[in-house]
């Protein structure tokens, strides 16, 4: 199901999830801010970049092998059962020109974002994880910190 030009709800549910229910509940594992933030930065990129740029949050739909890089059901999935992911607050992303499939490097979206924060905080994101922790993919997510910036956390 279509979300926006950009993004489909399989993107950011898994194939369990997506086959054990209805599209109305499923849609309740998606967040908002999660979704404007990631179709801001693609959007971003492909500016910064005029090209087209792809960005892979789950893609199990296509036969891929990520399908836990948005929400994580409990007993799925990596990670801690009190993880953002846990409460549809997240996402994990990586990033390649559309045409080539090439990669971009995560340091370059992550310069990208920091030079930008400011917006993508006022979208709700709040936490962003050290990319030397995640080199191979951003994460970020809308937890609550009380702060008035983007945090940059341990991965």
């Amino acid at each position: 199901m279509k979300l926006n030009d950009h993004f489909i709800l399989q993107e950011y549910v898994p194939a369990s999830t997506f086959l054990a229910h209805p599209t109305h509940i499923c849609l309740r594992f998606v967040d908002e801010r999660i979704l404007a933030a990631d179709t801001q930065l693609k959007l971003l990129l492909q500016e910064f970049h005029n090209e087209e740029i792809s960005i892979t949050i789950n893609n199990w739909f296509w036969g891929g092998i990520r399908q836990y890089s948005g929400y994580r059901p409990p007993g799925e999935g990596p990670g801690k059962p009190t993880s953002t992911h846990a409460l549809a607050m997240a996402s994990d992303k990586q990033f390649s020109f559309k045409k080539s499939k090439t990669p971009i490097a995560i340091a370059d979206v992550f310069g990208l974002v920091m030079e930008n924060k400011a917006d993508f905080f006022a979208l709700g994101i709040r936490r962003i994880e050290d990319i030397d922790d995640t080199p191979t993919w951003l994460h970020w997510d809308a937890a609550y910190t009380g702060m008035s910036d983007i945090q940059i956390v341990p991965g």
